[in-house]
């Protein structure tokens, strides 16, 4: 636990000044209350603007399972995490396996090449990295996304429907 202590505050340093500012889950400072204060104040924005809204909540959960280890290598690399602490990752990623086991038969062991550990300190970190680009689809005047781990919040104006729908 002392280490992964550790390598978190190690990484932490690297990579908090590079994540995205709607990125609330993990990170010092930043709190659900602050996201749910932002969420709403770009809601009220667009609607003292007189414009359409709309809301959308995405459930990432399954985001932990789905990280992909080569990308998130490259992207520690790309923070300027290289040489040990790098390499100590990239072992700790490389030499994760699985196996299923029902009713006392197991399945034989796979590698695993993608998903980070749940349950650590650093798997949220390694996720929020991951993640971290989400928000740069969505640099639209209109457009306004909020991350908390395991969910992202999405606001946008809509175009009027005064129209129709023809």
């Amino acid at each position: 636990m002392v280490l992964e202590l550790l390598i978190f505050d190690r990484i932490y340093r690297h990579i908090a000044a590079g994540i995205c500012s709607n990125q609330f889950g993990f990170m010092k400072q930043r709190s659900t209350l602050q996201q749910v204060l932002v969420h709403f104040d770009c809601i009220f924005g667009l609607v003292a603007q007189l414009k359409q809204v709309g809301v959308i909540h995405l459930d990432i959960k399954k985001a932990f399972d789905t990280v992909d280890h080569n990308v998130l290598l490259e992207r520690l690399w790309n923070c300027g995490i290289r040489g040990e602490m790098w390499n100590l990752i990239q072992s700790y990623l490389s030499h994760q396996q699985q196996c299923v086991s029902v009713r006392g038969s197991r399945s034989s062991l796979l590698a695993m090449t993608s998903g980070v550990p749940q349950g650590s300190l650093v798997g949220p970190l390694f996720l929020i990295l991951y993640i971290n680009d989400l928000p740069a689809g969505t640099l639209h005047s209109s457009f306004c996304c909020m991350q908390m781990m395991a969910s992202a919040g999405l606001c946008l104006s809509l175009p009027s429907l005064a129209g129709g729908f023809g």
